[in-house]
């Protein structure tokens, strides 16, 4: 099942809106918000689109709707996987927007880490996988 909601705001918008947010375990607003609750609400105000909370679960729900790992489309989401040993391997943890392909391996990101959510230039290693797709 596919849940849409309105989508309001342009992608310039919605960095303009939460660059300099301070990172939070577990946020979800203003105050504080962390890596997956910032595509959350990427997809659910730029595109109009529900995905799940957390980064595996988004990794999981975008794979069902056809993202894939190649073919590069108008959209590029980051997923790394866990070093934690107390999780299945190839269990994601981490993610963020794919803004653009500097080459292959460079990207530049939008995403939610210590101390603040930022844009940054991200060297994509084998612990990364790029899912490409079209929102809906």
């Amino acid at each position: 099942m596919i849940l849409f909601i309105l989508a309001t705001i342009s992608l310039g918008d919605f960095i303009a809106k939460y660059a300099g947010t301070p990172y939070f375990y577990g946020g979800e607003g203003y105050r504080g918000i962390d890596c997956s609750a910032l595509v959350q609400r990427y997809f659910q105000e730029v595109h109009g689109m529900y995905v799940p909370r957390t980064a595996h679960g988004q990794y999981m729900y975008l794979r069902g709707l056809g993202w894939h790992d190649t073919l590069p489309l108008p959209q590029a989401i980051a997923f790394w996987v866990t070093t934690n040993p107390y999780k299945p391997r190839g269990f994601k943890t981490h993610v963020a927007i794919v803004l653009r392909s500097i080459t292959d391996s460079l990207f530049v990101t939008f995403e939610a880490t210590r101390p603040y959510v930022c844009i940054k230039r991200r060297r994509l290693t084998h612990k990364v996988e790029v899912l490409y797709g079209q929102p809906l």
